[in-house]
Parts: structure tokens; sequence; C-alpha cells
């Protein structure tokens, strides 16, 4: 789970989660190699490859919403997403490792470099990632 975790740029305990999960609904299959009963391979069923597949199809699928658009529309909303986000304002109580709302927050940068936000519904944590001032 420590290799799955480090490529999803999550914790061990994350991965654990999303495995079960999968498991759950018959996606993927946990299997233990003979020569090593400690680790766990994490394998796609046969619906886990259907649904795999499916989904990597699913990608060039023209979104049907968009076809219906006409051409100003189109460049109206090309625009909008290439105008750069509008930064919103931080609430005085954001700072690291202050207690807000319930959610802990703390400062910190992974040791495999990734950046990223766990969901506060799953991790109950939240933790904000950014450079240095």
């Amino acid at each position: 789970m420590r290799a799955m975790a480090s490529t999803l740029c999550c914790d061990a305990s994350m991965a654990t989660w999303l495995v079960d999960r999968l498991e759950e609904k018959g996606l993927v299959e946990r299997r233990t190699p003979p020569n090593d009963r400690r680790v766990k391979t994490v394998v796609l069923t046969p619906l886990g490859i259907k649904t795999r597949d499916r989904l990597r199809q699913s990608f060039y699928d023209r979104p049907g919403a968009l076809l219906d658009l006409d051409i100003s529309s189109i460049e109206s909303l090309r625009d909008e997403l290439r105008r750069p986000p509008v930064p919103q304002a931080a609430e005085p109580a954001e700072r690291p490792g202050v207690t807000m709302r319930g959610w802990r927050t703390r400062q910190t940068q992974p040791a495999n470099g990734c950046r990223t936000t766990p969901t506060p519904a799953v991790t109950g944590v939240t933790i904000r990632v950014s450079a240095p001032p």
C-alpha cells in the first residue's frame, strides 16, 4: 500500500481506504505473493478491466452539452476559461497549525514531492501545501 500511496500522493491509510472501496465494488482484488506474505498486490478483476476500458474510452467522447452551443457561446466559454482565477481573500484564521471549523490544518511538503490536499470528507484533515515565502 505504501508504493500505491506514494504514486497517488496520499498516505497508506488513504490508499487502503480506496482499495477497500474498489474491492467492495468488485473492481479489484488483493493478492498475496507466495514468496512474501507481508506484501499485498492489487489486481483488477474482469469487471475492473471493463470499467477501466470504458472510462478510458469516455475520455474521447464528445461532450454532448457543448455540441448544442453556437460558435459565439463556445468562444465566450473559451475566453472565460482562459482567464486566470480571481484570488480569494484568505480568512484571518487561516494560518498553518490553526484549528478552524473543526478541521485541523498544517503546512507541509510530503517527502515524495506530491502537492496534494486530501479530501476532508474522507480523512477529516485538510493539509495545505504551499511554497515557502
